[in-house]
């Protein structure tokens, strides 16, 4: 899962305090998924280092009778289909007037496969900028190193350098956006539990009940 994490980041670098939780003994599994940066295995999965950065580790064993709970919650959000330019960029044919689009259950697949037939007689890189011109949603599938070699990226200053003492220093795609008085800030993925005292103090444990938590395996 992407999604959610990925918004979590965002949100995270623009100062929101994010927690994470995961089983004290092992961490989230997405720690443990290669591929990793490093030839040997560590708790540095390279999804998990972009996806949680800005995050705070404080695990916590939810089945435990000790630990108090916790809930997560997720959203979705259906935005507006841009279809108008794309119908301009095509030459207005009939099958994609805006009375066909209306109706995807009885058009949809005849409006996908002559979509299909008009994308494969152009360059990636053709449609990308026509449908920029049109105003039409269009956008290029990068591969990795196709992304941190784009000169547009390179150009918005796209990237940061992060440094993190398992996985070492490594570029990574900032925020998509910038903003001169309220700058995001990325941070690297936290070790496991490294904010046990931070987050479970502030809740109110002691320093002694907070080692006693940890002997026992709960955070």
């Amino acid at each position: 899962m992407v999604a959610v994490p990925y918004c979590g980041a965002l949100l995270a670098s623009l100062g929101v305090r994010r927690g994470q939780v995961e089983s004290p003994k092992t961490g989230d599994p997405s720690r443990r998924r290669g591929p990793f940066p490093v030839m040997c295995p560590t708790r540095a999965h390279g999804t998990f280092l972009y996806l949680n950065t800005a995050n705070e580790a404080s695990p916590l064993d939810i089945d435990d009778p000790k630990a108090e709970g916790t809930a997560a919650n997720g959203c979705e959000a259906d935005v507006p289909r841009q279809w108008e330019g794309l119908a301009r960029l095509l030459g207005e044919p009939e099958w994609a007037s805006p009375e066909k689009f209306r109706d995807p259950a009885t058009h949809g697949p005849a409006i996908n496969e002559n979509l299909r037939q008009w994308t494969a007689e152009h360059t990636r890189e053709w449609l990308y900028r026509e449908g920029q011109a049109y105003g039409a949603p269009i956008a290029p599938y990068l591969t990795p190193s196709e992304v941190f070699q784009s000169p547009q990226q390179r150009e918005r200053e796209f990237f940061v350098e992060i440094l993190h003492p398992e996985a070492g220093s490594y570029e990574y795609t900032d925020l998509p956006l910038h903003m001169g008085e309220t700058p995001p800030t990325l941070r690297r993925v936290p070790m496991l539990g490294e904010h046990n005292a931070e987050v479970f103090g502030g809740l109110g444990y002691s320093p002694q009940e907070l080692t006693a938590l940890a002997r026992a395996e709960v955070i």
